[in-house]
């Protein structure tokens, strides 16, 4: 048996991996715009250099928040998933801190407490205003 992946011949990116007996059958009837390369390379950590048709790992991705471009052969930061789960986490912690906003808080609070409270809430609200979001956020501090 022989192992091979099928990759677009434009962007290198592997789409398929399999196995048969007879791979000219293969190269002969494969869809226009994708290629055979021998072997089984895991789509998620190789691309084919369309130059040379040679396999290139593609690098580690720090965390979720990077995909790897095939059109650069680079990770890129997907910002719009980073901004979604910072703008949770801001929700998050301004349903936390409800219970501060709230007439009897007000009572319950001294002016000082309670208007500390009210700085953190609006720094919440402007974190998606601040100049680096969603890549170098400055979360404002919870008062004691």
């Amino acid at each position: 048996m022989i192992e091979y992946s099928i990759y677009n011949e434009v962007t290198g990116e592997i789409i398929a991996n399999n196995f048969c007996s007879e791979i000219d059958f293969y190269n002969q009837n494969i869809s226009k715009g994708f290629k055979i390369v021998l072997g089984n390379l895991p789509y998620d950590k190789y691309y084919i250099d369309t130059s040379d048709n040679t396999p290139v790992e593609i690098p580690n991705k720090s965390n979720k928040y990077f995909y790897f471009d095939y059109s650069t052969k680079s990770l890129k930061m997907n910002v719009g998933l980073l901004s979604l789960d910072s703008k949770e986490k801001r929700d998050l912690l301004l349903s936390n801190s409800d219970w501060t906003d709230t007439v009897s808080a007000k009572e319950r609070l001294s002016s000082y407490s309670y208007q500390l409270w009210e700085n953190y809430r609006q720094a919440l609200r402007d974190v998606p205003q601040q100049k680096n979001f969603p890549e170098n956020i400055l979360w404002p501090i919870k008062p004691e």
